[in-house]
């Protein structure tokens, strides 16, 4: 039979709980009631016995405000155990910090239900303060270790990334000074590397404090005034952690491996050359082999050559005739022409001209320079001239151009069709012009006295053509009065041939006007977008057969002639019209960069083929098409758009292909 054990009262359980060396309270109910407190306990909180049986916040004034009490009334709520390790209590009155160990535990009855809360703190001041000076003598240790290592090391606190020490070869590498660089965000002090995998590389370490290593990465780096440096460096991210074992800061070595990469490269070419010198002597040496057997056949071959050779040279001496003639024939062509030739050096300036070019410009010999030439050229024409030969020289492609110069007398200017085609070096550089002058005064006198006589034939014909019309409109109001509708018909009709032959006869002095030089422009600062809404609103009022379509565009200022361009604007979409069937779409857009305004007319028309597109800007210009025999019209609207256009400094082109429509577009500079 076992003996039954002694209990003990809780008396004595309490008076044995203050024997304890370590710190131990008891508390009852939610709302903290002190059942017990040893002296331990009763030193930590400055107070005496009297305090039990009251509640811990109003008995212990030090503890007011602390979150250590909601911490002991969750444990009262939830029966969780909660502990901790190393927390500073400040005692104000003293000025002094205290370390403790502590423990709350819940005490539950046999029915399961919390009976009171078990308060034990271990006072670990001294042990906490030893494991700081060592921690201190640590970080001490290892800034000493950073600013005397030879290579680049920085530390980066927090995923702030603040540069909290960095020695003198990382402030050499990132090129700055030391004042530039401590106590700031390294994203602040290299804005620049914000997007690169530099700072996500450092994040990394930061959220799975492993390390990371990167070995001969090729990096650009700029100073506070832009100036950049680059290099092959190796870099290693390493992760330093606070007691808790959380990364608080990030250890960053940097080595400058740019010399070794220059050396290992230098070694790997020079192997690579060695292995393919190796190569060569290997394969010269079969040639050798293969070059003493041809040898022997070429002996033999030789005697056959030699008999050609006899053969070739008859046929050689035949083939010289044979060039002498067509030079002869040729030059005999060029003088019956009157043809000038000649040569431009691009590196020397020097201009040689055949016999009669010399003798045009009054030059010395056959020998001028290209300057002293351009000297003989038209004030207006010689700007354009340098424009035209550079712009072929860059595209390599040959040119054409028309100009006016100076007669030997200087008293008669003479019109003048130069043709060129560039020379190129085997490197691709330019090295000389070759080319012919053809006189076409002549023509275009002619074309002065066709442009003269189409002026005078239009002029004469607008006041027939308007009277005319005022007589059709007169004799319309009449038969409408009338109630004739027949001749109300007929009358409108006559009206729209008679607009027809209108516009015609504008055009044709606006040709002769242009081509005369006497069109002016009245160049203006205006908003083009205006211009081209209201043309377009125009033509859908003025027209229901087509679906016109405007795409515009805001604010955009040119300096023009708007009349001449709103011309520009309604003949292309009049052609837009005119070309496509009825019921298709014809698109407007109106657009802007930072330099010019462009404005381009879609429509779903017959196309043209890619060698009328190079043509379809020409004076008097028509497609010979089967469709186009129906539609009327002399080929001058284009070729008087492309004019204005580029009387303003602007450029026209079209983009086509047959059955799918045409696209035609201008562009002018913006003001």
């Amino acid at each position: 039979m076992i003996a039954r054990r002694p209990s003990l009262s809780d008396n004595e359980l309490l008076a044995i709980l203050s024997l304890s060396h370590n710190a131990t309270a008891i508390y009852t109910t939610e709302d903290l009631v002190i059942e017990a407190a040893n002296d331990a306990m009763l030193a930590f909180w400055h107070a005496d016995k009297t305090v039990i049986g009251h509640k811990l916040e109003e008995a212990v004034p030090i503890l007011s405000g602390n979150p250590l009490l909601d911490l002991l009334k969750n444990v009262w709520r939830t029966g969780q155990t909660y502990q901790a390790q190393e927390v500073p209590v400040v005692y104000r009155e003293k000025k002094q910090t205290v370390y403790f160990d502590f423990e709350y535990r819940a005490i539950k009855n046999h029915e399961g239900r919390i009976h009171c809360i078990l308060h034990t703190a271990n006072d670990v001041t001294e042990r906490t303060l030893k494991n700081l000076a060592k921690v201190e003598f640590s970080q001490h240790r290892l800034g000493q270790m950073v600013m005397s290592s030879p290579v680049g090391m920085t530390i980066l606190r927090s995923r702030y990334l603040i540069v909290e020490i960095a020695n003198d070869p990382m402030l050499e590498i990132w090129s700055r000074k030391r004042e530039e660089v401590l106590g700031r965000s390294l994203i602040e002090i290299f804005p620049d590397q914000i997007d690169r995998r530099f700072p996500s590389m450092i994040y990394s370490v930061f959220d799975s404090g492993a390390p990371v290593t990167m070995s001969e990465v090729f990096i650009e780096i700029a100073d506070k005034n832009g100036n950049k440096s680059s290099g092959y460096l190796s870099i290693s991210y390493n992760p330093l952690f606070d007691p808790e074992g959380n990364v608080e800061s990030v250890l960053i070595t940097v080595n400058d491996v740019s010399k070794a990469v220059a050396a290992r490269k230098e070694v790997e070419q020079n192997r690579a050359a060695l292995q393919k010198l190796i190569e060569e002597l290997a394969a010269t040496n079969l040639e050798f082999e293969a070059i003493n057997h041809e040898l022997e056949s070429t002996n033999n071959e030789f005697v056959l050559i030699n008999e050609e050779l006899s053969s070739t040279n008859d046929e050689l001496a035949f083939a010289n005739e044979e060039v002498i003639k067509s030079r002869d024939t040729l030059n005999l062509a060029i003088e019956a022409a009157d043809i000038i030739t000649w040569r431009a050096d691009l590196g020397t300036g020097e201009f040689t001209m055949s016999d009669n070019g010399a003798e045009l410009v009054n030059a010395i010999g056959n020998k001028l320079s290209f300057e002293s030439f351009l000297e003989t050229v038209g004030a207006g024409h010689r700007e354009r001239i340098n424009q035209v030969i550079n712009k072929a020289i860059a595209n390599k492609k040959k040119l054409n151009i028309e100009f006016q110069l100076k007669s030997a007398s200087g008293q008669k200017k003479l019109w003048y069709k130069l043709n060129a085609l560039p020379h190129y070096s085997i490197d691709g550089t330019p090295t000389y012009l070759t080319g012919t002058l053809l006189d076409i005064t002549e023509q275009k006198e002619d074309d002065q006295r066709k442009n003269d006589f189409i002026a005078m034939v239009s002029h004469e014909l607008k006041t027939p053509i308007t009277s005319l019309k005022a007589y059709i409109q007169l004799l319309a109001v009449n038969a409408q009065k009338a109630g004739d509708a027949f001749t109300v018909n007929a009358l409108a009709k006559s009206n729209a041939q008679i607009n027809k032959m209108t516009t015609l006869i504008n055009g044709f002095l606006n040709l002769s006007r242009l081509e005369s030089g006497k069109i002016s422009l009245d160049i203006k600062r205006f908003d083009l977008a205006l211009l081209v809404a209201e043309i377009v609103d125009e033509a859908k009022t003025t027209q229901n057969t087509h679906t016109i379509i405007y795409e515009p565009c805001e604010g955009v200022l040119v300096n023009a002639d708007a009349d001449k361009i709103g011309s520009v604007i309604n003949n292309l979409i009049n052609n837009a019209l005119k070309y496509s069937p009825r019921g298709t779409e014809v698109t407007v857009v109106c657009s802007s960069n930072t330099a010019e305004a462009r404005v381009s007319i879609k429509d779903q028309g017959i196309g043209l083929s890619p060698k009328d597109i190079d043509r379809v800007f020409d004076r008097f210009f028509r497609v010979e098409a089967p469709q186009m025999q129906t539609i009327s019209g002399f080929g001058i609207g284009l070729y008087l758009s492309a004019e204005i256009v580029r009387r303003h400094n602007g450029h026209i082109w079209a983009k086509s292909e047959i059955g799918k429509g045409s696209t035609f577009y201008f562009t002018l500079p913006l003001a």
